[in-house]
């Protein structure tokens, strides 16, 4: 990720989280370093926390960088973006997912946004414009599948946050991969 500090006390991200939206963490998939420049420098100005690829990564892959959003170009992906596009958004349906793509036919549209994209935006875009999109699609998926804050369970000294698919010993955030929270949280019992 492109931001530095990755571990916030449970107790400020609580407090952060009830007075404005979280920062914004996204991995765009793209391989036009014209874009990606201009992209980032404006992800930066922002504080957002972003991670290019180069490649498609699978949906673990994708749990486990814990994203708010992912920024796809179908164009770079050949023939298997569709079927791509279509595990990511039945697998994650909590990720908001763009398609930022070179220009296309309405039918190329209409079927992206039935497999699952919250948007469809031709490049060439302005930054600001894919940003702004981004959060949009971003915060119609917090209002409509995030737990609420009072869902952090507390085990001994491990406080566990489904919501954020975090866990902390101390305040102190620890960095599990999907797999190992998952296996903390079935441990703990706090799925039940």
């Amino acid at each position: 990720m492109s931001t530095t500090d990755r571990s916030e006390s449970p107790s400020a991200v609580s407090s952060s989280a009830q007075r404005a939206p979280s920062r914004l963490r996204l991995a765009v998939l793209d391989r036009d370093p014209g874009f990606m420049q201009v992209l980032s420098k404006r992800l930066d100005a922002l504080g957002c926390e972003y991670r290019p690829l180069a490649a498609p990564m699978s949906a673990d892959g994708l749990v486990a960088m814990r994203l708010n959003a992912l920024v796809i170009d179908l164009a770079i992906l050949g023939p298997t973006g569709w079927g791509y596009l279509e595990q990511v958004c039945a697998r994650l349906p909590g990720l908001a997912v763009i398609v930022c793509t070179g220009p296309s036919s309405v039918a190329q549209r209409v079927r992206g946004l039935r497999l699952g994209a919250d948007a469809w935006i031709t490049k060439p875009c302005h930054p600001e414009e894919l940003i702004c999109v981004i959060e949009a699609a971003v915060r119609r998926h917090r209002r409509a599948e995030m737990p609420t804050i009072e869902s952090a369970q507390s085990f001994g000294e491990v406080m566990i946050r489904p919501d954020l698919y975090q866990a902390y010993v101390n305040d102190v955030s620890l960095e599990l991969t999907a797999r190992e929270f998952e296996i903390l949280h079935l441990l703990t019992g706090s799925d039940r």
